[in-house]
């Protein structure tokens, strides 16, 4: 046990008033991330979601029997919560190959039934595991426990974007989780991914493209990468640096934070060529945080702009590309990195 009184001397003058405060070092928490992510561009019907989801599931929660901890208080929280996040890749392609965009009424309805897939079946999954193992060991302090899913307590204004209209059973799984609990807290998380798609060939989590053909590097290596399907769907693409608005990407993230129970590393992007003088107004960057607020958007990531370390873009034509000279290291959060 650890108490104020061991500290005083160090932390406070010999005249001071102060106040024991007794720790017990076993309640302290430290929350890991344990990720994976769903390739949305493998997706032919949305019940593939279903096996994908199970497997996702299971693989992460085997994990923290196995894993080693730095800390108790890292395994500890892991074990009260087994908290896993699943997120997905290759969103741009995803779009493209639909023909759609960011700002299309379409990519929004089908985020929404795409996400809908996904965090039920990662449910599903979490219950079956529950069946087998048993519930985490605090499942009854989540909101999980106490009855809700995640359609009973998204931002409401949501339903301007999409009508809450669902392709899967809520009411069924409702019932097995209070049948049988879930073996995990919680199911999804969105990550970047911006180092992580490179091995699947994917565009990078739920971003749209920087350019068709990008060069990217990190300490380790620097390598091209090609967006998938790139002569067919070359002009289906939605380019990031072209979008003027970041209303169409605010109401996507909006759509799938409706079913995401942890958070979305949202980025907002900004490209001065389309404001007078090259400025950004500081009211467009306003309205777009208020505008995240109104529809419940729980994380923002980075606010980019297409400075000059950005010089990883280039123009796609049917002769071979030549690999840019300059170097461009790649800013990720290793938490992040699945």
């Amino acid at each position: 046990m650890i108490t104020y009184n061991d500290f005083r001397d160090l932390t406070m003058p010999p005249d001071s008033d102060y106040v024991v405060i007794e720790l017990e070092e076993d309640t302290s928490r430290i929350s890991l991330c344990t990720l994976s992510a769903i390739n949305l561009g493998n997706i032919k019907e949305l019940s593939d979601m279903e096996s994908w989801m199970d497997n996702a599931v299971r693989g992460l929660d085997h994990l923290f029997d196995y894993q080693d901890y730095l800390l108790p208080a890292a395994r500890e929280a892991t074990l009260d919560y087994r908290p896993v996040g699943i997120g997905i890749v290759n969103m741009a392609y995803y779009f493209a190959k639909n023909g759609l965009t960011f700002s299309d009424r379409g990519a929004w309805q089908l985020m929404h039934d795409t996400m809908e897939a996904l965090q039920f079946y990662g449910i599903k999954a979490s219950v079956e595991l529950a069946k087998e193992k048993g519930p985490c060991r605090l499942f009854e302090k989540t909101k999980y426990g106490n009855g809700l899913l995640p359609i009973d307590h998204y931002n409401k204004n949501v339903d301007e974007i999409v009508k809450p209209k669902y392709k899967q059973d809520w009411e069924w799984l409702r019932e097995q989780v209070r049948l049988y609990g879930m073996r995990n807290a919680t199911i999804s998380a969105l990550m970047p991914a911006e180092t992580s798609a490179k091995i699947m060939n994917a565009t990078n989590g739920f971003l749209p493209v920087r350019a068709l053909v990008t060069v990217k590097g990190n300490k380790s290596n620097i390598s091209k990468q090609v967006v998938p399907e790139i002569n067919r769907l070359k002009n289906k693409y939605d380019m990031l640096w072209d979008m003027d608005s970041m209303a169409g990407n605010i109401k996507t993230m909006a759509v799938i934070q409706k079913f995401v129970d942890q958070s979305i590393s949202t980025n907002l992007t900004y490209n001065p060529e389309h404001y007078p003088d090259g400025k950004i107004p500081m009211s467009v960057m306003l309205m777009d945080l208020l505008l995240c607020n109104k529809y419940g958007l729980k994380t923002l990531y980075y606010h980019n702009t297409p400075d000059n370390r950005d010089e990883d873009l280039q123009h796609y034509t049917e002769e071979p590309v030549d690999v840019v000279d300059e170097e461009i290291l790649e800013e990720e959060c290793e938490a992040c990195t699945i």
